[in-house]
């Protein structure tokens, strides 16, 4: 087999390697944003959902943006105002 045809052979595996591996660290910049703005963890759906967006182009900012204009964040930050 000539190095071209390992190149082929390696590289499917590569690149799945790295999707993983960049998978989990969108994972865990996503989780963040969560803990951060919601005091909570995030569900599977969710990350699942931020995730994809990050991998599709969806910038940190527009996700963030998401999540501090939820109704969530809204009763979050209304109860803390009151305390």
């Amino acid at each position: 087999m000539t190095a071209g045809g390992w190149i082929c052979l390696i590289s499917p595996l590569v690149a799945t390697i790295l999707i993983l591996l960049g998978g989990t660290r969108l994972t865990r910049r996503a989780a963040g944003w969560y803990q951060q703005f919601l005091r909570r963890p995030a569900t599977t759906a969710e990350l699942n959902n931020n995730v994809a967006a990050l991998q599709r182009g969806t910038t940190d900012q527009q996700l963030i943006a998401n999540i501090i204009g939820s109704p969530e964040y809204e009763q979050l930050a209304i109860k803390n105002a009151t305390s």
